[in-house]
């Protein structure tokens, strides 16, 4: 038999070796104020009641613009192709055309890029307006009388320092109906109706030009061979890039092209391009 001490020295052992067990802690979970709950409702609801009419409506309303768009641009595609044909007798190609400068509440324009058929180096641009009754017009003309007006100055440049020289010709309004996208019809209104031709010159030089009395009367070596075919309605556009990239120049109108003095003083007020 076990004595009672033995049995006394034994408990106190084991409670020696057993920790006592603490009191488990209740977990307790922060509970939100049924006002504040509520509050912060009310204020989400409120924000977004404010945003959807911002958001929403302008998106929506882009979404259909856009849609309308789409199903618009065939049909005046189709125009642009129509009316090309009619007018110069031959097939074109015309790109996608593209809606520009519309929005809401104001109508816009129509602008593809076309090219004929046959000649594909002549890249030229039909315009529409957005409206039923608005008729597809294009720049057929002045680029090929361009091209070939700009071909046949190339000979009359005197100042090897100049850049480029460009010529932008096209018929007079009164005179378009009897012009022709073919270098002999600009031939014929140049040696036979100089009076029925726009002739505008563009100049350009590559550096800062200091001496701009000798761009001056590079100009006007080119305004005076014009004049002596006959014509009249004339200007100069003057450009020169600078070494960090920008561009001065100066824009000559008719008055400003009536002596080398004018020209002189004209292209001497340049100012920085920001076209």
């Amino acid at each position: 038999m076990v004595s009672k001490q033995s049995a006394s020295r034994a408990k106190q052992s084991n409670a020696k070796k057993s920790p006592a067990k603490q009191p488990q802690q209740k977990k307790t979970t922060a509970k939100k104020h049924p006002f504040i709950a509520a509050l912060v409702k009310v204020i989400l609801i409120g924000l977004l009641i404010i945003i959807i009419p911002w958001v929403g409506i302008p998106l929506t309303l882009s979404v259909i613009f856009n849609i309308t768009e789409q199903s618009q641009s065939k049909g005046v595609q189709e125009q642009m192709v129509q009316s090309l044909q009619e007018r110069y007798h031959e097939e074109f190609i015309v790109e996608k055309p593209k809606l520009k400068g519309a929005s809401i509440d104001t109508r816009g324009v129509w602008e593809a890029t076309a090219y004929p058929t046959k000649n594909k180096e002549y890249a030229i641009t039909v315009e529409k307006g957005d409206s039923e009754d608005s008729k597809p017009y294009d720049n057929y003309i002045t680029i090929v009388w361009s091209k070939a007006a700009t071909k046949q100055i190339q000979p009359m440049v005197q100042n090897h320092s100049v850049g480029a020289v460009h010529v932008r010709a096209t018929p007079d309004d009164k005179a378009y109906s009897t012009a022709q996208p073919t270098p002999d019809s600009y031939l014929d209104f140049y040696n036979n109706r100089p009076q029925d031709l726009k002739y505008y010159i563009y100049i350009s030089y590559n550096g800062e030009q200091k001496d701009m009395r000798a761009v001056a009367e590079e100009a006007f070596h080119l305004v005076t061979l014009a004049r002596e075919r006959g014509m009249g309605d004339m200007m100069i556009d003057y450009t020169e890039t600078h070494g960090d990239g920008e561009k001065w120049g100066r824009y000559c109108s008719e008055e400003d092209l009536l002596s080398l003095n004018n020209i002189h003083a004209c292209l001497s007020h340049k100012v920085r391009d920001t076209r």
